[in-house]
């Protein structure tokens, strides 16, 4: 790698830690910046952007502990719920609080970096109501029934409706026995399964959690870890952290494109006269570009929507920025946001 590229990496890096910082401010998050490992600005707004539920229409589909036929206080607002989530309507204001106000990444208390039950066990859960949403504030009015359930890319798993129970294995093993075919890549095999009688109880996990530990679990006879994927040591989610590091690799494989000799950059930089680019990773209201300054000119990033196969760059631009984000930063009309 030649001193050029070493340099345009340092921007490039140096932008997206940028483009995140201005992304966590734009939508309010909490972000105190207590813990000195855990202050990255793409740290936290990936925590949040991971837990956000992108709006858009999903199928839904109900867990065994739906199927006998009774009569419940939630009722309405359940299927209320799923017409929300059928239309593709905006779900997070029915997430908790901590989505924005009261979780951070970066702070001193371990139970308050992220929702522990998401990042042990994927589920994430909604509160019921009909409540119309005051204009003053962005969650919804909260409930004592919650809905449990893991969002998918195209469905909805609703697990169970139940009160504020974070920590009940139960959830686990009504996912095991409703999906076992969404589950079994959950499964870990080489490990003699316990006695399930010995299962931990919700306050032995909850302390797990806090102490950053996933506890593996025996269902049926097999064992299984959540699909959370698992918690760090500093009670973070694993699978933010390895998010980060893969939209880092990405600009890095950016940066290797774009200075590519006889590459698209490099032939049109040369075609528009400019032999000393002075190039940087921006925001512009459409998503996420490659801007360079002498010609005042960017190349947007392709989003997935837009692509027949894979593409890291559409990854990397949907991982970091997806169009909801975009819309949000420059909903006050402001310019590209280019460093």
């Amino acid at each position: 790698m030649n001193s050029d590229q070493n340099r345009i990496g340092r921007a490039f890096l140096s932008n997206l830690d940028t483009i995140a910082t201005d992304l966590v401010h734009r939508f309010g998050l909490k972000h105190e910046q207590k813990t000195e490992t855990l202050n990255d600005s793409l740290l936290r707004w990936l925590d949040f952007r991971l837990r956000y539920i992108d709006p858009k229409p999903r199928k839904v589909f109900l867990s065994n502990k739906f199927r006998k036929e009774k009569s419940q206080d939630f009722s309405h607002a359940l299927g209320y719920m799923i017409d929300l989530i059928q239309r593709g309507q905006n779900l997070n204001p029915y997430q908790g609080e901590g989505l924005i106000l009261h979780d951070d990444i970066s702070g001193r208390k371990r139970q308050k970096r992220t929702d522990l039950l998401w990042a042990d066990w994927g589920i994430i859960h909604l509160h019921l109501t009909e409540a119309p949403i005051s204009e003053t504030r962005y969650f919804s009015k909260r409930s004592d029934w919650l809905l449990f359930g893991i969002p998918g890319d195209d469905f909805f798993a609703v697990i169970d409706v139940r009160h504020h129970d974070f920590s009940n294995p139960e959830l686990m093993k009504i996912m095991v026995e409703s999906w076992p075919e969404m589950m079994e890549r959950f499964e870990v095999k080489g490990i003699a399964p316990q006695d399930e009688a010995d299962v931990l109880d919700p306050k032995e996990h909850a302390r797990l959690r806090k102490s950053g530990v996933s506890a593996l679990m025996t269902i049926g006879g097999k064992v299984y870890m959540g699909p959370g994927i698992g918690i760090s040591t500093a009670s973070t989610p694993l699978r933010v952290t390895r998010k980060m590091d893969t939209a880092r690799k990405y600009v890095r494989q950016l940066v290797s494109d774009v200075c590519m000799s006889d590459g698209r950059f490099q032939a049109e930089l040369h075609a528009d006269g400019i032999e000393d680019p002075c190039l940087s990773l921006c925001m512009t209201p459409r998503g996420m570009a490659v801007y360079e300054l002498h010609s005042d000119k960017a190349w947007l990033l392709p989003r997935k929507k837009a692509c027949s196969e894979s593409n890291y760059l559409a990854d990397l631009h949907d991982l970091v920025a997806p169009e909801w984000a975009t819309e949000r930063l420059f909903a006050s009309g402001q310019d590209a946001v280019c460093h």
